[in-house]
C-alpha cells in the first residue's frame, strides 16, 4: 500500500534569485513537499526503517537550497526532485516552492512541480545521451 508523506512550509534562508541584490543577500523560501511511498510494513511495525523519514526530506530540501544558490525557483525545485529520487525509495514527488516578498504587492510567487519515478527515469536517460 502506498501512502503520502509530506511537509508544509519548510523555512529555508538561502541565496535564490536573478537580481544582483538577490545574489548576495539570503532570502526566505517556503517549501511544501509531498512524496508517495510504500508504507505497508510500517503500518504494523513501528519502525522508521519502513517508511520515508520526513526529517531527512526536510534536511535534503535545506541542503540543496543552501548549496545551490539558484537563480530560479524552477531549477531549485527540479534539483530537489532529482536528489529525492536518488536518495529515497519513493514513487512520486510533489514540490511547491514559495518566495515571499518577490513582488511587493503579492503574498508570494511560487513554482509547483509533480513527477513520478518512471517519468524521472525516462527524463534522466534522455538527458544523459
Amino acid at each position: 500500500m502506498n501512502g503520502l508523506i509530506g511537509l508544509e512550509e519548510i523555512r529555508i534562508d538561502c541565496i535564490i534569485g536573478d537580481l544582483p541584490e538577490e545574489r548576495v543577500k539570503k532570502q526566505e523560501i517556503l517549501v511544501d513537499l509531498k512524496v508517495e511511498a510504500e508504507i505497508d510494513r510500517c503500518l504494523y511495525e513501528d519502525d522508521l526503517a519502513y517508511t520515508v523519514d520526513y526529517v531527512a526530506l526536510a534536511d535534503e530540501c535545506k541542503r540543496v537550497a543552501r548549496e545551490g544558490k539558484f537563480r530560479m525557483l524552477e531549477t531549485y525545485a527540479g534539483e530537489v526532485l532529482q536528489q529525492i529520487f536518488k536518495k529515497f525509495a519513493v514513487q512520486k514527488v510533489w514540490i511547491k516552492v514559495k518566495k515571499p516578498g518577490s513582488i511587493s504587492f503579492v503574498k508570494h510567487s511560487f513554482v509547483e512541480i509533480a513527477l513520478d519515478r518512471q517519468r524521472w527515469v525516462e527524463m534522466s536517460s534522455v538527458s544523459m545521451v
